[in-house]
């Protein structure tokens, strides 16, 4: 066959040589071309099991802590990592017609990394913690002016003295700490390293 090929070549002139050898290119690369866009478009990325994550910030880390922690953006970035928001760990929200009024429901079983289980008590730790002048908390401004209160195991309710249009955004960004381990430090010592 390729002798066949190679004698067929032979009759034709110069010029016809490097027109077929031009679309003999045009063929092999369209080839490649098709079979890698085919690859692409059936092929599914999919995690492997196990294995690390390895994530780089730049600059020091100033703290670790949800509640204090927020100063810069290596902070915010360690924090986003080890702490999941209000928001993440909501099955639902709701709030009432003027926005003064929202009621956070918590997922179902959400446990802290050491097996405690994560309630609205650690919401409302974490909101009365931060409102408190002696912890001196980046977060303390946005949450002055709302109240807290504990309605079950998961939900609470956050009343707010005006409404605010931005406050799902609060939600979004507020960084619940485990009551459990925080409980005993007093505001003053927040701060200390």
């Amino acid at each position: 066959m390729l002798y066949k090929l190679f004698q067929i070549l032979k009759t034709l002139s110069i010029r016809e040589r490097y027109i077929a050898a031009a679309a003999g290119g045009v063929f092999i690369l369209s080839a490649i071309l098709l079979g890698i866009s085919f690859f692409y478009q059936k092929t599914v990325a999919s995690p492997v099991e196990g294995g690390s994550y390895v994530e780089g910030i730049i600059g020091q880390p100033g703290s670790i802590n949800p509640i204090i922690a927020g100063d810069n953006d290596t902070d915010r970035d360690l924090i986003a990592l080890l702490f999941a928001s209000l928001f993440d760990l909501a099955e639902k929200y709701e709030t009432d017609p003027q926005q003064k009024v929202w009621t956070v429901t918590l997922k179902p079983d959400l446990k802290w990394s050491d097996g405690e289980p994560l309630t609205s008590d650690d919401i409302i730790f974490t909101i009365s913690v931060v409102q408190d002048p002696d912890v001196r908390s980046p977060f303390f401004a946005t949450w002055q002016g709302v109240l807290a209160e504990r309605l079950s195991e998961r939900e609470v309710r956050l009343t707010l003295k005006n409404p605010y249009a931005f406050f799902l955004d609060n939600i979004k960004n507020f960084r619940i700490a485990p009551s459990h381990i925080f409980d005993d430090i007093p505001p003053q010592n927040f701060r200390k390293k």
